[in-house]
């Protein structure tokens, strides 16, 4: 290697590290990638979801998660002092890699909508990847989870697993959210009660809120002594069942107006009794 060559080399290696220095510079100046947090990363889906939001992101305050939470992140979104609802994400397995669900709340527990990516969102183009599509997403908003592939929601056509691990995820952000921040109808309620009756393995304790016309507002399932089967009773104390309470009128009816729990009729039952019995309190 002649002297000009050499030269030349060691004249651009120079220049390289003077760059790279510079934007290590910028960046540690500025904060960029090491400071953002999962909630500045999702601030533009956020801003989809919640437009009207105070801008340049001071209407959303991160929520602490627990130990071990499904979510990727939550937050609290306002306007001035009002509270227009929460945005959350968790992220699922798809057909060909993770699939990360963002999530608007209204506080009466409404879709605003949903936004389906993240950074490692890999589903077969022209199939899964449709689910970041308007036309797709589009079919979550305004209802209440916990939501159902093949009936509230439609999947894609060729594209079932993809379509199932979004419905999964905001089903599971739903359930969640509301367990972190509690059911926002209670604070609405004019009246709660409790009663515990017997189930399969044990006393199933219940926890009813209703507002002025009798109507349940809030329901929670179990606490000290809840021993009814794993994966089976215990999901009395899910979402996708105490849902099913909220806006009616006790008394209420087993397979009337409320289904049964696969394989776990005893502790619906349970339930069901301990809701009625709750509500015979108050009108005594």
């Amino acid at each position: 290697m002649n002297r000009r060559t050499w030269t030349g080399w060691v004249l651009l290696g120079t220049l390289v590290l003077a760059a790279a220095g510079a934007l290590a510079l910028v960046n540690a100046l500025t904060g960029e990638h090491s400071a953002e947090t999962p909630l500045a990363l999702a601030r533009a889906d956020m801003m989809v979801l919640f437009p009207d939001a105070d801008p340049n992101g001071n209407g959303f305050e991160a929520i602490a998660l627990p130990e071990g939470s499904v979510l990727n992140y939550a937050c609290q979104v306002r306007k001035g002092e009002t509270l227009l609802g929460y945005g959350v994400a968790t992220t699922l397995q798809g057909y060909a890699g993770p699939v990360q669900v963002t999530a608007g709340f209204t506080p009466d527990r409404k879709l605003r909508g949903i936004m389906v990516g993240g950074d490692a969102f890999a589903e077969t183009e022209g199939l899964g990847s449709q689910a970041k599509d308007e036309s797709f997403r589009d079919q979550f908003r305004d209802k209440m989870p916990p939501l159902r592939l093949g009936q509230e929601i439609q999947a894609i056509s060729g594209a079932t697993i993809t379509s199932r691990a979004v419905v999964n995820g905001v089903n599971q952000a739903a359930e969640a959210l509301w367990q972190i921040v509690g059911t926002p109808q209670a604070a609405q309620s004019s009246q709660t009660a409790g009663a515990s009756v017997m189930g399969y393995a044990g006393p199933v304790l219940v926890q009813i809120a209703l507002d002025e016309a009798g109507t349940i507002t809030a329901l929670q399932v179990g606490k000290a002594r809840f021993l009814e089967t794993e994966g089976v009773g215990s999901q009395v104390k899910e979402l996708a069942f105490t849902s099913k309470f909220i806006g009616k009128k006790p008394p209420l009816a087993l397979g009337t107006d409320i289904d049964a729990i696969s394989g776990a009729t005893l502790s619906s039952q349970a339930v069901v009794d301990a809701v009625n019995a709750a509500m015979a309190f108050l009108n005594e």
